[in-house]
């Protein structure tokens, strides 16, 4: 497959599965960059043309003919709105450089990898096996002790050419998605970050560096913690 069918099909489908696609994605550093920055925007996206549904919706649509007009002034303050999100949108696309400055670092990553394993965060029945998580962690040199919680998702992931760890925890406000990277990963971060959805924080341990990420009024102290007096490496 040639470079330019690759990126149409990338352009077409940011999460796609086509075998041809991922072959490259993991031989070439910057068609992975790429993607993670083409899953970005398929988000931004998605999220500047949700319009909420008006609570009171179904009391409206029960008024009498009287409020006819009412309605229809009401329909046509909805298309203004889709308008200016329209608008919006246009506007992410051609600044999203100026709001999303972190796709080459640690922060832009993990946002690109959050938004691609979305369907994670909202399952909640999903559960893993603390015994499973170890054997992962074991291979990073680490050992989870204990966690109070649900586990509901973890896994390897590249991480801009670096093998990493992708866990995400069950909390009392929501998941909490956590990366652990060996040291010599190589790219540089911010300590906090975010975005309209996601916010999340970096964390420099002895032996390993994690990216944790959450809802953007979600708390990370509890997990900050809780990762920092359970979490073990090899000396």
């Amino acid at each position: 497959m040639d470079e330019l069918e690759f990126r149409r099909r990338l352009l077409s489908d940011p999460a796609t599965c086509d075998d041809a696609v991922i072959q490259q994605l993991t031989t070439d550093p910057d068609k992975q960059r790429l993607q993670q920055e083409l899953l970005l925007l398929d988000q931004q996206i998605k999220a500047s043309l949700a319009v909420p549904v008006p609570t009171d919706l179904a009391d409206r649509l029960l008024l009498s003919q009287s409020l006819l007009q009412h309605k229809k002034t009401r329909q046509r303050q909805w298309w203004f709105g889709m308008a200016a999100s329209l608008v919006l949108v246009a506007g992410l696309v051609q600044h999203r450089e100026q709001f999303y400055p972190w796709h080459d670092d640690l922060a832009g990553h993990a946002l690109a990898h959050v938004y691609h394993e979305a369907n994670m965060l909202t399952n909640n029945s999903a559960s893993v096996d603390l015994r499973n998580v170890n054997q992962l962690l074991a291979d990073l040199g680490g050992r989870l002790q204990s966690w109070p919680g649900t586990i509901r998702y973890a896994n390897f992931c590249n991480f801009q050419g670096t093998r990493s760890l992708h866990l995400i925890f069950n909390t009392e406000q929501g998941p909490v998605t956590v990366f652990i990277l060996p040291k010599n990963h190589g790219l540089t971060g911010h300590d906090e970050f975010s975005d309209p959805l996601f916010h999340g924080e970096s964390m420099q341990l002895a032996k390993a560096d994690l990216v944790l990420v959450a809802g953007v009024n979600q708390p990370l102290t509890g997990v900050a913690t809780s990762l920092q007096q359970q979490l073990q490496f090899q000396i």
